[in-house]
């Protein structure tokens, strides 16, 4: 379910660029048209925002490189298969954190690995084919990772505000067929969605035919989306929180929809265990943090008790949190 009372946070980035680094108007344009489009030609972008090929480069060259943006491909977890979700919090040996972290970046079910400040030291999500294969990774896997203490395992049972505007909603979603070629295309367009076919080709030693067509039906499908996807502390938002609240299980939808109004909440997500939620939040700094946490969440009729996490690195990013509706984008302009 997704509200209608929402407003995307990466509009309320896109607000603050100026802000906090120089971000012309130009750039801006530019940064949401590739939010709808990340593999448009710079002809095509020339041509719809009236700037030259090469000005269009040159520009795209400097927010990649700034890491203001980063161009890649967003898997959509539903369709590739990945039913059974989850936020786990790992309590770590303190010198074995960039270990850990090291061993969970290579598992592909492993979408975000963070190092946190808290009652834990990473916290990551989890999508996997079953639950079966979620409980094997706890039990065996993630446990047999020298450092690793405790563990506490948040199962998701809906993403309320995470995929708005990233892939249309459908009931129910099958997963689709994919190839090998498929899984090898996704994974290389992760790293740079605007890899050129050629490459891929190459590196897949296979032809610039087939690679087309597999790109387009990865795209044409809703695999996979291929966008800008914009970076917060690059854009001013330096403070970042993961929170758990504990609320009155029949008031979560009301306090979903509460959340759900405010911009500065990027994530918001249901567990099975029913009187559970946990939000994202991204705000400029520490203190507006807190009186965020304090007046617009602590305050909300059903909160009960509520845990935070402040995030310290992004060590792993899979599908990217930060992103918005496109055509309410557009809109604004």
């Amino acid at each position: 379910i997704l509200y209608s009372g929402y407003r995307p946070f990466c509009m309320h980035l896109i607000l603050g660029l100026q802000n906090f680094m120089m971000i012309t108007e130009t750039d801006k344009r530019i940064i949401l048209k590739l939010q709808t489009k990340g593999r448009a030609t710079y002809a095509e972008l020339a041509s719809q925002l009236g700037y030259s090929a090469s000005t269009i480069s040159k520009r795209i060259d400097r927010l990649v490189e700034s890491k203001t943006i980063h161009i890649r491909a967003l898997p959509n977890p539903f369709k590739m298969g990945l039913k059974a979700n989850a936020l786990i919090a790992v309590k770590c040996d303190s010198f074995k954190i960039d270990h850990i972290c090291n061993q969970l970046k290579d598992n592909i079910y492993i979408n975000n690995i963070h190092t946190i400040f808290g009652r834990f030291d990473i916290l990551t999500i989890v999508c996997f084919p079953s639950w079966e294969l979620l409980h094997s990774f706890i039990n065996k896997e993630l446990f047999a990772i020298q450092g690793v203490e405790q563990a506490e395992t948040y199962f998701i049972k809906d993403i309320k505000k995470r995929y708005q505007g990233l892939f249309e909603e459908s009931e129910p979603l099958m997963p689709s067929e994919l190839k090998s070629i498929d899984y090898k295309l996704i994974e290389a367009l992760v790293q740079d969605g605007r890899v050129h076919v050629k490459e891929l080709a190459r590196k897949f030693d296979s032809n610039v035919s087939t690679i087309s067509r597999r790109i387009s039906y990865l795209l044409n499908e809703e695999i996979i989306k291929i966008c800008a996807v914009p970076n917060p502390g690059k854009l001013g938002y330096s403070s970042n929180a993961t929170m758990v609240l504990d609320v009155e299980a029949d008031r979560v939808n009301d306090i979903c929809q509460t959340l759900d109004i405010s911009p500065e909440l990027h994530t918001i997500m249901t567990m099975i265990k029913g009187n559970v939620l946990i939000v994202g939040i991204h705000e400029r700094n520490n203190e507006r943090l807190y009186h965020f946490i304090k007046e617009k969440i602590l305050c909300i009729n059903g909160v009960r008790r509520t845990e935070t996490f402040i995030r310290a690195e992004i060590k792993k990013r899979y599908y990217g949190w930060f992103m918005e509706n496109p055509k309410e984008y557009l809109k604004s302009m």
